[in-house]
């Protein structure tokens, strides 16, 4: 299992990355379908991680959040992830059960990573009875 979790964080720096997001909307028989394109060279694919019920993982990882183009955190449980957490989080966002976090650059609105701190963890934690499966998709440029 160890080998398969430092496999899936392996970064691909330096080859054209192309990721397309779907956004749909539909109501009542009215739908809009568009695809936003985010093309880079640098990606980090973390997970798939067990998040313990009522427990917490902490997850070491650097990531320069300046050269972030798209986020995509995904939980079938309800977690909240705070970045490079001593005590005081940089960074804390809640992935809600079912409902992914995602952003990407081109969305016009800020960066989530609001505190403007480079990651150097991530801390995972879980209330609660049972088990969360926890995926962590970053798209960055490798040379900004």
């Amino acid at each position: 299992m160890l080998a398969m979790l430092a496999v899936l964080g392996f970064c691909f720096c330096g080859l054209g990355i192309t990721v397309v997001l779907t956004l749909n909307y539909n109501r009542n028989g009215e739908q809009i379908a568009r695809n936003v394109t985010i093309e880079t060279d640098g990606e980090k694919n973390l997970g798939p991680y067990t998040v313990p019920g009522s427990g917490s993982l902490t997850i070491t990882q650097d990531i320069d959040v300046s050269a972030v183009k798209m986020i995509y955190f995904t939980s079938d449980l309800t977690v909240t992830m705070t970045t490079n957490d001593d005590g005081t989080p940089d960074d804390t966002f809640v992935i809600t059960a079912g409902a992914p976090v995602v952003w990407c650059v081109d969305t016009g609105l800020p960066n989530p990573f609001k505190s403007t701190v480079d990651v150097t963890s991530f801390k995972l934690t879980k209330s609660g009875a049972g088990d969360a499966t926890v995926n962590i998709k970053i798209l960055y440029d490798s040379t900004p």
